[in-house]
């Protein structure tokens, strides 16, 4: 788990996560969401100095990405070694389908045949949170660069 941990900077830095056994080597007790998402209990180490209840609050959003009421955790892009923001996160999942549907329609046909294909409601969720999500993320992202 600590390998996976790593390739996120704000989880790299955990203390400890609750686990699904009692054992120290238990899997994490990770809760997987109907709609999409899921949770995973994790604790931190606070730095020193930090003893003031808004100064943990403050700690602990650094290590996250926010969008409306959720806070994101986001892989490290190799090659940069930093995080890649919410929205080109987004964007590369969207443009990526966008290039398959118009550039390879016999595959995309494929992909969304409900008939033929397993990956048909992932796919349908996918867009449909991307419907709901993007346009208020372009929003926060243009006021966030405009200052």
């Amino acid at each position: 788990m600590n390998a996976f941990f790593a390739k996120y900077p704000g989880l790299a830095q955990h203390h400890e996560y609750v686990r699904r056994t009692p054992r120290p080597d238990g899997p994490p007790d990770f809760t997987r969401y109907d709609q999409g998402g899921g949770e995973l209990r994790v604790s931190w180490l606070m730095p020193q100095g930090h003893a003031l209840v808004e100064e943990r609050r403050e700690h602990l959003r650094s290590l996250t990405r926010s969008h409306g009421q959720s806070r994101w955790f986001l892989p490290v892009i190799p090659p940069t070694g930093r995080e890649p923001h919410l929205l080109m996160a987004w964007w590369s999942v969207v443009y990526t389908l966008s290039m398959l549907a118009r550039y390879e329609s016999a595959g995309w046909a494929g992909l969304i045949s409900v008939d033929s294909n397993h990956h048909v409601v992932p796919v349908e969720s996918l867009l449909k949170r991307a419907i709901a999500f993007l346009p208020g993320l372009i929003v926060a992202t243009v006021e966030e660069v405009s200052g």
